[in-house]
């Protein structure tokens, strides 16, 4: 972090604290490029202690827009969901001013993660001290946290469920998330026909994605409840430390919809991940996924409705490993992680066509 961003970041936290306050080292974590997240030891100037680790998010993006929510409506939704009792870092201020650090951040307490469990991980995997926490930012976490995007089993998968069933409980009427814009009923068509102009976009005719899309325009769901959504609940950021999750950490895809969009985003996870394992191990995250969200949610779940989400998970992947290995064969970007992407669509297809059959069933049979 440059100087000016650290001394902009001192002055406004002393300002918001009422103490002054010392920045002794900001670091940046790995991320989507539509987000800095830095790990920042913040010391109070008078007396050098105690110390705090804290998280500051910042980076703008259109509000609305596909590319994710801005820091702002982040921070809201933060803030909803820790009073709704989901396990998330604790929101603690917002500076919705670009002077302090050129452009609108948030700070939540730093859930630390000294291990790495995949590609996407947030933090360097170097051990780090956890101070003693600030009597301005109560509360703390177990050390030894590991990060990861992975719903390795059932036992995670029911925590999981369990956490998005309490977010499910955010209605449109929430203080905090009340000024964000609802998503129309049709919107999973809307969807539909994004992912239809970005296959024609690539040029290449894609006959088992057109149908899957035709399939599902057939079958959309009607008159569904509009909660408070994760918007990437099968690829979550979160904390884990010894089979307990500790914290979720991503929410820059939050939206309105239909809650059975996180579930189904779940089950396409499950069933992705523990290919190379007996399929039994699949159903198995399923169920205690779903076990778990109907012990803690007030919702009716539909399960025709969760598979048509499901499908909707897997197309959008398609279309983004399409897209992906486009650039790589347009001479666009040279990567063999792009390359092999586009490889993976084969697989996906099949999974399509199998799971689309059983939705029409379902639906005829209905």
């Amino acid at each position: 972090m440059k100087r000016r961003a650290v001394q902009g970041l001192e002055g406004w936290l002393s300002g918001e604290l009422g103490e002054p306050v010392r920045v002794e080292s900001a670091q940046r974590l790995g991320g989507a490029a539509a987000r800095e997240t830095w790990k920042a030891v913040v010391t109070n100037v008078n007396d050098g202690k105690p110390r705090r680790l804290l998280r500051l998010v910042r980076g703008e993006v259109s509000p609305g827009s596909e590319s994710g929510l801005s820091p702002v409506e982040e921070f809201a939704v933060l803030r909803a969901a820790h009073e709704a009792g989901v396990l998330v870092p604790r929101p603690l201020l917002l500076c919705d001013d670009a002077r302090p650090m050129g452009m609108p951040f948030f700070v939540t307490e730093f859930v630390r993660a000294t291990g790495s469990a995949g590609p996407a991980d947030r933090d360097s995997g170097a051990e780090v001290e956890m101070f003693p926490p600030w009597r301005t930012f109560p509360g703390g976490y177990p050390d030894a946290p590991r990060f990861g995007r992975e719903l390795p089993g059932s036992d995670i998968a029911a925590q999981w469920g369990r956490e998005i069933a309490k977010l499910h409980r955010v209605t449109p009427q929430h203080t905090h998330v009340r000024g964000m814009n609802q998503i129309p009923a049709a919107e999973h068509c809307a969807r539909i026909d994004r992912f239809r102009r970005r296959l024609d976009g690539l040029g290449d005719p894609q006959p088992v994605l057109e149908w899957v899309m035709r399939q599902l325009e057939r079958n959309a769901p009607e008159g569904v409840e509009n909660v408070l959504c994760h918007g990437a609940a099968g690829d979550p950021g979160c904390v884990v430390d010894d089979g307990q999750l500790l914290a979720i950490l991503d929410w820059q895809w939050s939206r309105w919809g239909d809650p059975h969009e996180d579930i189904g985003e779940v089950f396409a996870a499950c069933r992705r991940r523990l290919c190379a394992q007996p399929d039994s191990a699949a159903d198995a995250a399923k169920r205690a996924f779903l076990e778990a969200y109907r012990a803690h949610s007030r919702l009716d779940v539909d399960e025709d409705f969760v598979r048509f989400w499901e499908v909707m998970a897997t197309l959008r992947r398609a279309v983004a490993a399409l897209e992906q290995g486009h650039r790589f064969v347009s001479g666009g970007e040279v990567s063999i992680e792009l390359a092999l992407q586009s490889r993976r669509v084969a697989e996906m297809e099949i999974d399509l066509l199998a799971e689309t059959d059983r939705l029409s069933m379902a639906r005829a049979n209905a």
